[in-house]
């Protein structure tokens, strides 16, 4: 279950997409309504979250289409 306050449910995002990311594996992309789901929060929330996180310097990666998702450019650390 997700925390409640927005740097909490930020964070766990951030955590989330960090531990999938992979330089030298081909990780598939987390879809934004898989991780809505996992995460307890609407697509449009997630979707908000996603934007937040981008503009404050975590660049992530969108890809669209049947094998789109978000995956964070780098890895980084916490």
């Amino acid at each position: 279950q997700m925390p409640s306050t927005k740097l909490a449910n930020e964070l766990c995002i951030i955590m989330y997409l960090n531990e999938h990311y992979s330089k030298t594996v081909m990780m598939p992309y987390s879809t934004f309504h898989e991780n809505a789901i996992d995460f307890e929060i609407s697509d449009r929330q997630f979707r908000r979250y996603i934007k937040e996180i981008n503009d404050s310097g975590y660049e992530i990666v969108t890809r669209k289409g049947c094998d789109g998702g978000y995956q964070l450019k780098e890895k980084v650390k916490l």
